[in-house]
This record gives structure tokens, sequence and C-alpha cells, in this order.
């Protein structure tokens, strides 16, 4: 019985060390890679302002008015229009919330096709900086980032609310294209 055992056991092993190995040739494997260079995130993008632009009313610190156009080194231009106030519908997220809309114009310049659902929007306001959150409000066009990619060559809008209390004027809206790009602040008070 221990030799039938012993045996058994035998096979067994030698069952196992055959199955570990096989006799066919191993093919190599390339992986391959592009190396992209980003600009890093920490330089103001560059700016240009609308000729009629008064210079006495412009920050220092590389923040742009609420009417300027940020141009970025891949010729990639962001910029904001139609500011108003407004307050969203009774269905929005958050809902009756007093908010300053816009519209917000990306041209893609650049020679590359852009994910704007990379694209990123963030509101602060009034004088002691606080979070204004952005509007959901279908009911008046308010849905947030577009989810599709812009050719080179043209341009998207899309309109956009934050929070604004009643009683605040003063608004921020930073931008920022794509987590490779800058982010550019755009500030000014709404009336």
């Amino acid at each position: 019985m221990r030799k039938t055992a012993a045996l058994i056991a035998m096979i067994i092993a030698a069952a196992a060390l055959a199955a570990c190995g096989d006799n066919t040739p191993t093919r190599a494997t390339a992986t391959v890679t592009r190396t992209v260079t980003a600009t890093p995130a920490t330089e103001p993008p560059a700016v240009t302002s609308p000729p009629n632009a008064d210079p006495a009313t412009k920050p220092s610190d590389g923040t742009l008015a609420l009417t300027d156009t940020a141009i970025y080194e891949n010729n990639v231009h962001v910029s904001l229009s139609g500011i108003s106030r407004a307050v969203s519908s009774g269905t929005a997220s958050p809902s009756n919330t007093p908010y300053v809309g816009f519209t917000l114009k990306v041209t893609n310049g650049s020679s590359k096709i852009m994910d704007l659902s990379l694209l990123s929007i963030r509101c602060q306001y009034g004088s002691v900086a606080k979070q204004g959150h952005e509007i959901f409000d279908s009911a008046q066009g308010l849905e947030g980032t577009p989810s599709t990619h812009l050719r080179a060559g043209r341009s998207i809008t899309a309109k956009f609310g934050c929070e604004l209390p009643r009683n605040e004027k003063y608004i921020q809206i930073e931008v920022q294209p794509s987590f490779e790009s800058r982010t550019a602040i755009f500030a000014g008070n709404v009336q």
C-alpha cells in the first residue's frame, strides 16, 4: 500500500512539474510610449484685453476682468459673455438659488482635439471668498460642462451658473480647459 501511495505521489509530482514548463518559445512584447511635454500649471495664462478695457481697473496679479479673453500657449481661447443675475428654478440643483449666469466660449486654436470633459469651472464670491456652487438647471439651459471633444479650429459655447447671493457683487470664475492647463481667473462685480 505504501508503494502504491508513493507511486501515485510521484506521478502527481511529475505531472505538476510538466505543467509548469512548456517548450513553446516566449514572444517578446513591446510597449510603445509617447512623451508629451506640458507647460507647468503654475504660470498664469497669456492675456489679451478688449481694445476698450481700462488698464487702471486690472489687478496686477494676472487676474482677468470678466469680459477679458484668456489665450493659452497652445492657442486655446477662453472667454465669458452674457453675464447676468438670475434665480434657479424649483427643479434645479440647488433650487431657488440666486446665481450669476454666463456663457463660456472655448475656441480650439491648437492643432489637437480637446477633450471637453476635462474642462473645469469653479466659482467663489464675496469679500470673504465663499465657494459659489455651480447651478444645474435644465429649465434654464444650465447643464454643466460639455462631454464632447472639440476639434482643432472649432469653437463651442456653453451656459453656466454660479451661486451669487443677492447681497453680494464680487464674483470670481476660474476656468481650466484641461488638467495640464493653467487656471484662468476671471473676476469682477456683477450688478
